[in-house]
């Protein structure tokens, strides 16, 4: 949370450094809407909206990796993204390596 308020805007994670909580609950705590919406349709509501001491979903980069245990099938590897975006509640990654 420290950082983001400093100007940080690029979040680099992964499930072996163990900081998805900590990001997650990081990026809850320095927004003030929702981060169930899209980029898009979170624009329309920033048109609307004076709030500019927020930090938006759509101005941050988040980057993750897949875990080499987690690239065992194809099916291991869409359910390694999946759990990456739900444990970090965003509805997406700006980057996922493989």
């Amino acid at each position: 949370q420290h950082a983001l308020k400093l100007g940080y805007r690029h979040i680099d994670t992964a499930e072996c450094y163990q900081n998805y909580t900590d990001i997650a609950n990081a990026l809850q705590s320095m927004q003030h809407r929702s981060l169930s919406v899209s980029p898009v349709e979170h624009d329309e509501k920033a048109k609307n909206d004076d709030d500019t001491n927020s930090i938006h979903r759509k101005d941050i980069f988040i980057t993750s990796k897949l875990s080499p245990r987690s690239m065992k099938s194809e099916q291991s590897v869409e359910s390694a993204i999946i759990n990456c975006i739900k444990a970090l509640k965003t509805p997406y990654l700006d980057l996922f390596l493989i």
